[in-house]
């Protein structure tokens, strides 16, 4: 049986694909970053080319603040890890961005 968070990341996947028709920017879902001997799974990664542009996380409840504390930070590290410049946060309704360069 699929988690409501897979199902979720198929149609941002699909939402953001469609979006970037026509561009250099694609989508990979389930994306593998490997860090030191473990590998990290990222939720969706926003590409132009080759290179990662903005990593997404993706909650079924971001209503829980605790829940979006912890959504965010992870973002954080993942921009760290992937080198990207922007961080998403969402359930498909907010989105909460996050800009590596102003910190915000």
């Amino acid at each position: 049986m699929e988690s409501i968070e897979s199902e979720l990341e198929r149609n941002i996947a699909k939402r953001f694909s469609e979006a970037f028709r026509g561009t250099y920017l694609s989508v990979t879902t389930e994306d593998q970053w490997k860090l030191g001997s473990r590998n990290i799974i990222v939720d969706l990664v926003i590409y132009n080319g080759l290179f990662p542009v903005a990593v997404l996380e993706v909650k079924k409840n971001i209503d829980n603040k605790n829940f979006l504390a912890r959504a965010i930070e992870q973002v954080r590290s993942t921009i760290s890890l992937t080198n990207s410049r922007f961080g998403i946060v969402t359930d498909n309704q907010r989105f909460y961005f996050y800009d590596k360069s102003s910190k915000e």
